[in-house]
């Protein structure tokens, strides 16, 4: 396990459900914030959360934005704002979260070599054009919304950031929640799938497991489940 998530002094308990496959549409001209609302978050509300910094342990009201990927924070007055650094590890509720170069990334289950983790963001799943006569055209499959992301300072200090993402499409785009999961091993990450797990912890394990288990390597609860087996083997 990782150094900095190491710090954390309390039990760590994974109770995951699992994410429908939830979609939104912003019609053309509509504002993308007000399409959302509170849809881009992880969690129904803020809520209080442990925040791991350079050997410290902070209180914060957060929530996790699957749209742009960040961490954000809501101040006294109820000001919602982003992080502007890449902190150690956050615990909100009984979920684990730190930060990777792949962005802020939920610890699943993991032990001394290895890590299950899942990165939830919305997509691009439909994009379709108005043509003529008002008619509309998908043009456009599942792809990264990465010009979406915030581009947000490191700072020496836990500060914030007011960086507002103020989008209105000219088209009707539909977005879809993605997980990706990966195995973090040995300082890389790896798509969870049947090659990767073969590849870390060995055919024959994986082999063994699937005779009498199937999964669906986009299922969490399945790719936790297979995970769990490989750690306890």
């Amino acid at each position: 396990m990782k150094k900095n998530i190491s710090l954390l002094t309390f039990v760590l308990f994974i109770g995951i459900q699992v994410f429908s496959q939830e979609r939104i549409t912003v019609n053309a001209g509509n504002d993308m914030n007000t399409a959302f609302s509170n849809s881009r978050y992880l969690f129904p509300q803020f809520q209080n959360a442990r925040v791991v910094l350079q050997g410290r342990t902070l209180i914060a009201k957060m929530n996790y934005n699957a749209l742009t990927g960040d961490m954000e924070f809501m101040n006294e007055n109820g000001t919602i704002l982003a992080l502007s650094e890449h902190v150690d590890a956050i615990v909100l509720g009984n979920r684990l979260f730190k930060y990777s170069p792949k962005g802020y990334i939920e610890v699943l289950a993991y032990d001394s070599n290895s890590e299950l983790l899942v990165r939830t963001k919305y997509a691009i799943s439909d994009r379709r054009k108005r043509g003529a006569y008002g008619t509309l055209s998908s043009t456009s499959s599942i792809e990264s919304l990465s010009s979406l992301d915030a581009i947000l300072p490191i700072s020496p200090d836990l500060t914030l950031n007011t960086q507002r993402i103020d989008l209105v499409p000219d088209e009707e785009v539909t977005y879809k929640k993605v997980e990706t999961f990966y195995i973090f091993s040995k300082g890389k990450y790896l798509i969870a799938n049947k090659s990767n797990f073969a590849k870390e912890f060995g055919k024959q394990k994986i082999d063994n497991f699937l005779k009498s288990d199937t999964i669906d390597f986009m299922n969490r609860e399945d790719v936790k489940r297979l995970f769990t087996y490989c750690m306890e083997q």
